[in-house]
């Protein structure tokens, strides 16, 4: 039988390490002194890493602890956020309230969800973004088992892309274009260049950036 795995690396750019970046990422392997420059190192390997819900609820229970805030015996992480976001007057932050509300906080925590958690409880980590390579391999050498994508995420923009969504789109833009059908084929482009404007978090600078595009590709 064939057992597949996933493991990923990447960096979080920051000014510093600090309790609340060790409380969220400590899963994620992190390692606050390489490669240094302002970068820490997280990791999630397949047989070693640890990034449960359950794990950064009881990270950040001993935080709470060790900043004095009082925590009730419920092991619910919500009730651990809330105390949290009082302390950290995180109490108006939409992006956390949001998260609050449309998570289940099961399996695993994703690196979107712990940066979220991070930017609003800034105990002078300065954390500003995350980057990551991730891969799906197998110990055989089966069809379609193998793969990577990575991500981007910062204060101003995400940028993510997966080479099974390179691949598809290849075959695609294949077939539109044997086939004559121009259009479709500037659809899946615009589609395409459509994604990477949404990551862009301002609105007003997403729509200057669309219109910059629009000039330069009707010079």
């Amino acid at each position: 039988m064939a057992i597949n795995y996933y493991d990923m690396t990447g960096v979080l750019i920051l000014d510093q390490v600090t309790p609340v970046i060790k409380a969220l990422f400590n899963g994620y392997n992190l390692d606050g002194s390489f490669p240094g420059k302002g970068q820490a190192y997280i990791a999630n390997i397949s047989e070693s890493s640890n990034c449960s819900w359950y794990s950064v609820c009881e990270n950040l229970e001993s935080l709470a602890k060790e900043l004095g805030l009082k925590i009730d015996e419920s092991n619910m992480i919500e009730e651990v956020l809330s105390v949290l976001a009082s302390h950290f007057s995180a109490n108006q932050n939409n992006d956390l309230a949001n998260l609050m509300e449309n998570s289940t906080f099961e399996d695993d925590a994703s690196l979107d969800a712990l940066f979220t958690i991070a930017k609003a409880f800034d105990d002078g980590h300065g954390l500003k973004a995350f980057k990551y390579e991730g891969c799906w391999h197998c110990d055989k050498p089966r069809l379609d088992n193998f793969g990577g994508h990575g991500e981007f995420t910062g204060s101003h923009v995400t940028v993510r892309g997966s080479s099974t969504g390179i691949v598809e789109l290849g075959e695609k833009l294949e077939a539109a274009i044997e086939s004559g059908n121009t259009n479709k084929a500037a659809e899946l482009i615009c589609k395409q260049v459509s994604s990477l404007l949404a990551g862009i978090y301002d609105e007003v600078v997403r729509k200057e950036v669309a219109n910059n595009l629009v000039q330069m590709l009707s010079a």
